[in-house]
């Protein structure tokens, strides 16, 4: 996976959508990606599956099944899924912060995550989230936000899908797919 081209394809689907039509602050921004491990942890706590898709009235299906259906645009949704919309979130952050010099920051993150080592995280989901979370809120607390904190939350959120038994770049990947086909601003003020 090469991050910053990825990076930028999220980058640019975001501004294709009207998330960058204005200057956006970093507590925003950070509070958003808070905001899906928060629904990751609602996922969780509601005993649903790690993917699942919803459909919507326009849907021949129901119920928590897989998309078959050209005319059927189900949402993606799930315990990964909501940790894959933070990592979009963070990459799009992270882009707008650096650029294509995203790739060397992760080849920072990886030097100094291996003498200072990545901790793993807690057994418990909740408590792995929690820890991500803080390392959100270094990157709004510091006075220069810092692409090595957001690179870490990335790296967290891919270990703990991982740990569940799913490839990040798949999840990503149905997120984006779907984001693409979604309204201007997804229907949101922000």
């Amino acid at each position: 996976m090469n991050r910053a081209e990825l990076a930028e394809e999220i980058h640019e689907t975001a501004k294709s959508k009207g998330f960058w039509n204005k200057e956006r602050s970093w507590g925003e921004m950070m509070m958003l990606a808070v905001s899906e491990l928060a629904e990751a942890l609602e996922e969780h706590r509601d005993g649903k599956p790690d993917v699942y898709y919803l459909h919507n009235h326009t849907c021949i299906q129901t119920g928590l099944s897989t998309p078959e259906s050209g005319s059927c645009n189900p949402k993606p949704e799930g315990f990964v899924i909501e940790l894959a919309d933070c990592i979009i979130r963070c990459y799009d952050s992270l882009y707008h912060l650096a650029g294509e010099r995203i790739d060397a920051i992760f080849r920072q993150a990886d030097i100094i995550m291996k003498f200072g080592g990545l901790d793993p995280l807690s057994d418990s989901d909740s408590d792995a989230l929690y820890e991500i979370t803080q390392v959100l809120t270094k990157v709004y607390a510091s006075s220069i936000p810092s692409g090595f904190h957001l690179a870490k939350v990335i790296l967290m959120c891919e270990q703990l899908i991982e740990r569940h038994g799913h490839d990040t770049e798949t999840a990503m990947r149905t997120k984006m797919d779907y984001n693409t086909t979604r309204e201007y601003m997804h229907g949101k003020a922000y």
